[in-house]
């Protein structure tokens, strides 16, 4: 073989490789985390706020599992005082449709559960947000839930 035929065959080589490439980056899904995101920057101050009132309240995750549930408890202090607003968002970062969004308020323990039959198993990016006495409180981490 010749120099020619190996440079074209090299060539065309490449060239199919380039194809697959552009093929495979077509398939690829990019979403954003969340639909309102640009929204959310813009409001990005009042996030801040909200987590360093938490931060005086408390240090540490309130986000935990058992085998079947999913539990956020919040201190005394934040679940008894004129609570509002509690909103708790699971976002799935691979998977835009398996995001779980609940209205949520503290039992009398100051808990509040959810079945982990509502989730499939991975990584979630967990946001909660409320207010108690009229204080803004914001608290978010990665969950990965098991079965």
């Amino acid at each position: 073989m010749n120099w020619g035929k190996g440079l074209a065959l090299f060539i065309l080589f490449f060239i199919a490789v380039m194809m697959t490439m552009v093929f495979i980056a077509f398939k690829q899904k990019n979403e954003l985390v969340d639909s309102n995101y640009y929204q959310r920057e813009q409001e990005y101050q009042s996030i801040i706020d909200a987590n360093s009132n938490l931060k005086k309240e408390i240090s540490g995750s309130i986000i935990s599992q058992s085998e079947n549930e999913i539990i956020v408890h919040l201190a005394d202090s934040l679940s008894r005082k004129d609570f509002s607003n509690g909103k708790i968002e699971f976002l799935k970062m691979d998977n835009q449709k398996l995001d779980r969004s609940f209205d949520f308020a503290p039992d009398e323990n100051g808990s509040w559960k959810v079945s982990k039959q509502e989730f499939s198993i991975g990584l979630y990016k967990v946001k909660v947000s409320w207010k108690s006495t009229s204080t803004p409180y914001y608290y978010e981490s990665d969950l990965l839930v098991s079965k």
